[in-house]
């Protein structure tokens, strides 16, 4: 616990009137990602001053007693002070970040980026332990030829003035600008699990293998060129589909990632390119865009950013020598939710009882929440089959089955999370197969409603090949329909837990849920509950 620091803080920052003067709006990069503050984050000085009440998008918690703060990070308290403007609360992000450990610099006079520090690396023969001091996320892999786990850290980075202590047989590197990665060469091939500890660290074992010495790095001889991107055009747009031509050279095709962030806002991220001589960062207007730019990533490479007037399937591909950006109305949005048939999927069930804690099980949870969306989706005039109404085993492959016989428009599975360390992670998840970009959307939908009523972190919609590199989610594979799996949160994290077993915190998921699924198709009545 870090206590007594308030004093300290207070010297960190010096609010005069000259730097109220020099105030302006900011963007924050933590653990890798844009994080969007309904109320903007602010530069003052040198300083990076947030909104306390929107802390928990870091995964943080806050409390404010007038020009008092507390704010615990990753089980760490810091005691600073806040400062008030507009009738927010606002609190010093660089001196917290500072007070547990980890970094951060302005790498544009606008743009702080946040990044931890790793203390040490221990690798055994059945496991790797990082340990991180700041914000991170992280991605576990599994690869062969040869057998390795690897192990990215997002908003990391190695201090050349203080390396880490090291243990064991290993390759760490830089990665990029943002990532440290960590390899471990296995003697056969074996299924990584863990992940994040409650003090923020991360914890990696196997069984089955061991640890060898790892072969050195050697780089390949036909390593692809950097890419070089040049000006963005608009070159079809109708009301179905917009279309942005970037020429390119070099570089790898599918080295980019479609994301978006709490705001709203999509970036295309393509982290390795550079702009080319002759190229131009102009603005893009369209009819589904109400802005877009190529613009300077941080953290390295360009991003396309743009802004869009509904939810749209994004597809980036090659053709030729240009890389095609394409914006399309989704599959079966529009219209509202009349006319519409979605099947609601209870996930396990009868002799599945999925993820247990004690006497609470999952297929209860899951079935309790289906059943209001159920009801909820109906109101709104839907179609609503549920795959399970009771508590019945459902084979995996007959859930989409059932889907896909019906013709259904929409397909909605839901579960509750777990993992192999008790405590150690929390939050809501919404998966979508592969890159379907129509999944996607409802995906980004879903998620961006019910993290606002359920208090835990946001993972955000991701990619079912996160979890299954070939294949996916079975219920999503085989579903011809735009189609998610939503995780509400982990029955054996505490935190999760409790609000698991609140029914009227199923209900406001539930209700979340579906007016996620009304932005979707374009409810005109959309958040009227």
């Amino acid at each position: 616990m870090l206590k007594g620091i308030a004093l300290a803080l207070l010297l960190c920052v010096t609010v005069s009137a000259g730097a109220q003067e020099s105030r302006q709006l900011a963007t924050v990069i933590y653990a890798g990602q844009i994080v969007a503050f309904a109320s903007s984050a602010e530069r003052l000085g040198d300083e990076c001053f947030v909104p306390a009440a929107e802390l928990d998008r870091l995964g943080w918690n806050a409390s404010v007693r007038g020009s008092q703060a507390r704010v615990v990070v990753a089980g760490r308290t810091v005691d600073t002070f806040a400062r008030r403007r507009g009738g927010t609360d606002f609190v010093p992000l660089r001196a917290v970040v500072s007070a547990v450990g980890g970094r951060s610099e302005w790498t544009t006079e606008s743009v702080l980026t946040v990044y931890a520090t790793i203390r040490r690396i221990a690798v055994r023969e059945t496991g790797i332990e990082v340990d991180v001091r700041g914000p991170v996320s992280h991605r576990v892999l599994r690869m062969d030829s040869p057998p390795r786990i690897v192990v990215d850290v997002y908003g990391a980075r190695l201090d050349p003035g203080a390396a880490p202590e090291t243990s064991g047989e290993f390759r760490m590197s830089q990665f990029d600008a943002n990532t440290v990665r960590v390899v471990a060469q296995l003697n056969v091939l074996a299924e990584p699990q863990g992940g994040l500890t409650p003090e923020g660290s991360i914890r990696v074992f196997w069984s089955g293998a061991r640890t060898v010495k790892p072969d050195p790095y050697r780089p390949s001889p036909n390593a692809p060129t950097p890419m070089t991107l040049g000006t963005p055009e608009v070159v079809s747009d109708t009301d179905d589909e917009t279309i942005i031509q970037i020429p390119f050279q070099g570089g790898v095709p599918g080295t980019f990632s479609v994301l978006r962030d709490t705001a709203g806002v999509h970036w295309v991220n393509f982290p390795s390119a550079r702009l080319g001589p002759n190229a131009r960062l102009v603005d893009l207007t369209a009819r589904a865009i109400r802005s877009g730019r190529l613009m300077d990533r941080p953290g390295g490479g360009l991003a396309l950013r743009f802004e869009i007037e509904q939810p749209m399937g994004i597809h980036v591909g090659a053709r030729g020598p240009n890389l095609l950006v394409r914006i399309s109305r989704p599959k079966h949005s529009g219209g509202g939710l009349a006319g519409k048939i979605i099947v609601v999927d209870a996930g396990h069930g009868g002799t599945d009882p999925g993820a247990s804690w004690g006497t609470l099980l999952e297929k209860d949870i899951n079935l309790d929440i289906a059943r209001h969306v159920a009801r909820y989706l109906a109101e709104g005039g839907a179609t609503v089959l549920m795959t399970r109404e009771d508590d019945t085993f459902i084979a995996l492959n007959d859930r989409p089955a059932m889907a896909n016989a019906s013709g259904a428009h929409l397909f909605i599975s839901i579960h509750t999370n777990s993992n192999n360390i008790v405590n150690s992670t929390s939050g809501t998840f919404t998966y979508y197969h592969m890159q379907d970009p129509d999944s996607r959307a409802l995906a980004e939908c879903i998620q961006a409603e019910v993290v606002k009523v359920t208090g835990l972190p946001d993972h955000g919609a991701r990619s079912d090949s996160e979890v299954y590199k070939v294949g996916g989610f079975a219920v999503l594979r085989h579903s011809r329909m735009p189609a998610v799996l939503f995780e509400t949160a982990y029955i054996n994290h505490e935190r999760d837990r409790q609000k698991l077993m609140d029914p009227e915190f199923r209900r406001a998921v539930a209700e979340a849920i579906v007016r996620g699924i009304e932005v979707y198709v374009g409810n005109e009545n959309k958040g009227r509950r």
